[in-house]
């Protein structure tokens, strides 16, 4: 429940599920520094459920939020806004059995961030504010290629920047799936928006 402030590479808060499922109830601010560091890890085979009031502010190249578990649940439910610096990522899981709810606001001042970027179920209720740098991503969601069974649906007002087409920065609100720069299909994702 206190404060917690983090250096560049580093790990505020982390949950170990490789051999048991654990309960996270995140309160108080988190400060995360540069280069990789993070705010809340959890890691391992079983899954973590998270609630989250905390407020965090993140350095340039960052994250929030980390899941590389299985079956976690994250509920982010501090309702004020949180800034991306640069190329940073709020929530960021590769857990394709996960579900992520987002009640967080989220604002960019700077270039190459994402909102979300992840597998699994997400379901967005909070706006973002994206209209600040370039090639920044609201909701970024991905699943395996013949996988049907996650999605991401968005109920906020997503508002995004100018795209950069010679530097390849595009600006998007929300995206599923990706091709590689010879146009091969690698992940697919499946995305619904009830927002603007």
């Amino acid at each position: 429940t206190g404060n917690i402030a983090v250096g560049d590479n580093s790990i505020g808060v982390f949950s170990n599920t490789e051999n048991e499922n654990t309960n996270v109830n995140l309160v108080g601010e988190i400060t995360v520094g540069n280069n990789k560091a993070i705010g809340f890890l959890a890691s391992g085979e079983k899954a973590s459920t998270i609630t989250s009031t905390s407020k965090m502010k993140i350095d340039k190249n960052s994250f929030g939020f980390v899941l590389r578990t299985n079956g976690s649940t994250l509920n982010s439910n501090y309702v004020h806004e949180t800034i991306l610096q640069e190329r940073s990522v709020y929530i960021y899981s590769d857990d394709v059995a996960g579900n992520i709810t987002n009640k967080t606001k989220l604002k960019t001042v700077g270039d190459r961030n994402y909102g979300i970027y992840a597998k699994g179920n997400v379901t967005n209720l909070a706006n973002m504010d994206l209209s600040s740098g370039f090639g920044n991503i609201g909701i970024l969601h991905l699943r395996a290629k013949g996988n049907t069974t996650s999605k991401a649906v968005n109920s906020g007002d997503i508002t995004v920047g100018k795209s950069n087409r010679k530097k390849e920065l595009y600006s998007i609100g929300m995206a599923a799936g990706y091709l590689d720069k010879n146009g091969v299909l690698q992940q697919t994702g499946e995305i619904e928006n009830h927002g603007t």
